[in-house]
């Protein structure tokens, strides 16, 4: 299919199960581990340099108050794809992430 749309394919790899895709919605937005919210904090740095007006009005991110929302059904279809890879059209290239049947 994406060599009719796409003049060269890089990889081509096979797609996530359903089992593997029915995990990912049911844990794609658990709460983050004290682990994982030390890590994202201990990573993060002001980007202004010093001298630069924003600098003092940088705030980090704090990753331990991420919404659990649901996101819409809708949003799954994409990763119903079957097939994956890297491909390239002209000058850009589109990493795909696929479904096994």
């Amino acid at each position: 299919m994406w060599s009719n749309v796409f003049e060269k394919p890089y990889l081509k790899r096979e797609g996530a199960t359903q089992a593997e895709l029915d995990r990912l919605v049911r844990t794609w937005n658990e709460k983050l581990s004290t682990q994982e919210i030390a890590e994202i904090a201990e990573r993060q740095t002001n980007p202004f340099p010093a001298n630069h007006p924003l600098h003092a009005q940088y705030k980090p991110f704090d990753p331990s108050d991420l919404p659990q929302k649901k996101l819409p059904d809708s949003s799954w279809t994409f990763c119903a794809i079957r097939t994956a890879g890297s491909f390239k059209p002209g000058s850009a290239i589109f990493n795909f992430s696929a479904r096994r049947n």
